[in-house]
């Protein structure tokens, strides 16, 4: 598994991406809306690093709890895969907890994205290639 992505939750996308442009995060993808997962979406890179800007998309949305408990924080890594369901069932096998399965991300070309969960390292996501 490759790394794609860093996912950071921010309470406000707009006034997060203003700041990380401050530490050189220049290339930009367009905001996308995920109305499946209530957030709103912005990819920025740096130096071949890619972050994730999830925001929250109204009260009902999931990321609202980690905001509220932590705050703005790197909350879960993106790993692309060739084959989603041959990669989801073998980290079941290896005790990790499907969240969310596989469906079409809007914010990444709609390719298919899973949410696997842990409790030794967290969240991940994975993204078919």
């Amino acid at each position: 598994m490759k790394i794609h992505h860093l996912g950071y939750a921010v309470k406000n996308l707009n006034l997060a991406l203003r700041n990380f442009r401050k530490l050189g995060y220049n290339k930009l993808s367009p905001q996308v809306i995920d109305k499946q997962r209530k957030v709103v979406i912005q990819f920025i890179q740096k130096d071949g690093y890619q972050l994730e800007l999830v925001s929250p998309l109204g009260r009902q949305s999931p990321l609202g709890n980690i905001l509220k408990k932590i705050g703005p924080t790197a909350y879960h890594i993106g790993y692309e895969v060739k084959n989603i369901n041959r990669k989801i069932n073998q980290l079941r096998r290896n005790k990790f907890v499907l969240l969310e399965k596989s469906s079409s991300a809007p914010a990444i070309a709609h390719k298919k994205v899973a949410f696997l969960f842990n409790k030794e390292i967290g969240l991940i996501e994975l993204v078919e290639k």
